[in-house]
């Protein structure tokens, strides 16, 4: 049984999938970045991402942010989307690359991504798989006890 889910404070709008993927190697500072926040990030967040290279939003959108530092500033790199209670997330509330939904088991995983990954390995605890996309590489997380996805990281595909 799983624990009670951690409650979002309040509403917010996740940007879509495909914006994301657009998103990745621009500043923080660029047009592709700024439009897939509706609601800006805090200064705090682009400091963050100044200094430490990642933006915390696990308690906003249940999602963590990575970035590279450059001279004209950080570049988005990419972009990890937790399930609820996943490193005390509120569980990202938009939409999951690929059609995935944080509910589906390993099998629901495969035969949503029905080509095979280019890395996947699993333990008695989870399981995790690697794939390739014209636009971004996905790695899954999931979990072998609960059968359902735990995180779903999206990174640029260089």
């Amino acid at each position: 049984m799983l624990a009670a889910p951690i409650p979002r404070q309040e509403a917010v709008t996740c940007p879509e999938i495909g914006q994301l993927a657009k998103a990745f190697g621009f500043t923080t500072g660029s047009p592709e970045f700024l439009a897939l926040w509706p609601e800006p990030l805090a200064d705090d967040d682009y400091q963050a991402a100044r200094e430490d290279g990642e933006i915390d939003l696990t308690q906003t959108h249940g999602a963590t942010l990575y970035f590279a530092k450059s001279r004209s500033g950080p570049i988005f790199r990419s972009m990890t989307l937790h399930r609820n209670r996943d490193m005390e997330s509120t569980g990202w509330a938009g939409e999951l690359p690929q059609g995935l939904d944080f509910e589906d088991s390993p099998e629901i995983l495969f035969q949503k991504i029905s080509v095979a990954p280019v890395q996947q390995a699993d333990s008695a605890l989870t399981g995790h798989a690697v794939w390739h996309f014209d636009d971004y590489t996905l790695h899954v997380l999931y979990s072998n006890i609960d059968n359902r996805l735990l995180r779903v990281k999206m990174r640029e595909r260089r």
